[in-house]
This record gives structure tokens, sequence and C-alpha cells, in this order.
């Protein structure tokens, strides 16, 4: 860098530089904890599994992958019915999460979501100078469907389970919401293995 030039934190824009971390949740470094909070499997895989991965990688690791991850859209358009254009792999649903705020909200948009909620949403909607919609749970933890569907954003998101609660909501709310919310509802499953249901089913339909 040129002296006498600016830091690299004051070429960002003010609302960036006023931004807290996210902070994610407790990450133990000591041995023996089973992580349910980041979805880790305590087990390893079968060694039938690691022979499969070696045998399917060959030699590839060196080479960039394929930027559309085409042959696993594929394979995950088969498993849930669906188009291979219906399918996006990211790395991690963060950064999925991350592009949807990008692709809809960017540039000082509004985006929607409960309270509580999964906290790096407003991280990633203050990044983009974005404006954050909010509608607070009750006590009883009922889904506002009414209240949800009324807010004015291009994208809503909900986490179900809900994060940090646990609280699932029944496919019947979820597709009452669906219908009525007037933009594009990412209902945010990570933690679907540990719910009852899940709203797989309506994006088919």
């Amino acid at each position: 860098m040129k002296t006498g030039a600016p830091s690299p934190a004051a070429l960002a824009p003010e609302h960036v530089r006023a931004l807290h971390a996210y902070t994610p949740g407790l990450q133990p470094a000591e041995p023996g904890w089973v992580k349910l909070n980041t979805n880790e499997n305590p087990y390893p895989p079968s060694p039938r599994v690691e022979e499969a991965i070696r045998r399917e990688l060959g030699d590839v690791l060196r080479l960039y992958p394929d930027p559309r991850s085409t042959k696993l859209r594929k394979a995950f358009a088969r498993l849930h019915g669906l188009q291979e254009a219906n399918v996006i792999v990211g790395n991690g649903s963060d950064d999925v999460l991350n592009l949807l705020v990008r692709a809809f909200a960017g540039g000082g948009g509004n985006v929607g979501f409960t309270l509580p909620s999964y906290s790096l949403y407003p991280v990633l909607v203050a990044i983009e100078h974005g404006r954050s919609r909010v509608i607070e749970f009750d006590r009883q933890m009922t889904l506002p469907v009414e209240a949800l569907s009324e807010i004015a954003a291009p994208v809503l998101f909900l986490t179900s389970p809900n994060a940090p609660t646990g609280v699932g909501f029944p496919t019947a709310e979820i597709e009452s919401l669906a219908g009525a919310f007037h933009g594009l509802l990412v209902v945010d499953e990570a933690y679907a293995d540990f719910a009852r249901e899940n709203a797989m089913g309506l994006v088919v339909r």
C-alpha cells in the first residue's frame, strides 16, 4: 500500500465500518463434544463411504470443480422430484443466504424475518445497507401469518425449526404464509432433521 494511503478499514463504506461482527454459536475446542448446533455428525463415515469418495475423487483435487455443481444438482433434483434449474448449491446455507440478500435486497432493500431468529440475518442485511423488517413472536411462539404476510419486502426468511428456540411450524401454516406473502418466502430448514415435518413438498407444488 502506498505510504500515507488510508487504511483498508477506512476505505469501506461508513455503514460497513459501523457493523458489529456476527458471533457464531459456541464452538468448544476441547474433544468429546457433540455439536448439534452446527449439525455435525459425531460419528465417522462408513469405510465403504470413504472408499467410494477416494475412488470418485481420483486425481481431481488439484483442479477447480464444476462451477455449476451440475452432477450434484441433478442428484438433488432426482431425490426431491425437482428440475435441475430448481436447485442451487452453495458453500453451506450461510453462503446461499448471503446470495439471496445480495440478489433481492442489495443496495438498501428490505428483508423480513422474525425475532427471535437466526442471528446472521440482520448482519447480512446491514452489510448491504438494507433495512430489517422484524416481526416478534409472542410467548406462545405461534406463527404470525397475517403480520408476516404484510411485510413490505421482496424476501422473507423463516427458520423452521426456529433458531434458537427449536420450535417447528406446521407445513400447513407455512403454506398459508407462502400464499399470502407477496415476495420470496425462504424457509430456512437448517435443523429440519430435528423436526416432525418439513416444507420440502411445497417446493414441488
